[in-house]
């Protein structure tokens, strides 16, 4: 058995991973490695605890799943050259991702548009790039059609 602590978006916390998913998943519990995990959370006396049953990494996951990426537009300012660059990137990267476009306008009026000629694996590069030249709060990392895992 083992505890390992963990990050996410709202803090850190303890996860106890018991020897049977231990044998099988410490090859993905690695310092600065980006799993996924799924579990069981049990309360007692007031404390909450995260027990691992299973334990995916990121790639493996965005590959099940069909992950692909939204990219949030503002409709009162597109910058339509960083969108035909943010284009260029995608088609090299190709995948079975979708690619969903949100455009938004400060009057309140949106548009969604699903592209039918690209697909993409939005993997760390891809990822990097895209919001390096839209903004990060521009891309975010969707989830596909896959297989509920």
């Amino acid at each position: 058995m083992a505890f390992v602590l963990v990050e996410g978006r709202t803090g850190t916390g303890e996860v106890v991973v018991f020897n049977d998913a231990l044998v099988k998943y410490s090859d993905l519990l690695e310092p600065g490695s980006l799993v996924l995990m799924d579990g069981e959370v049990s309360r007692r006396r007031g404390d909450s605890r995260f027990s691992a049953r299973k334990i995916y990494s990121l790639n493996e996951i965005k590959l099940q799943l069909k992950a692909g990426i939204t990219i949030q537009v503002d409709g009162s300012n597109p910058r339509m050259e960083l969108l035909q660059k943010a284009m260029e990137y995608m088609k090299k990267s190709s995948g079975s991702g979708d690619v969903i476009v949100d455009i938004r306008h400060k009057s309140g009026w949106k548009v969604r548009g699903l592209s039918r000629s690209i697909r993409v694996y939005p993997d760390g590069e891809l990822m990097d790039k895209l919001r390096e030249l839209l903004g990060r709060e521009s891309v975010i990392l969707s989830r596909g059609k896959g297989p509920r895992i």
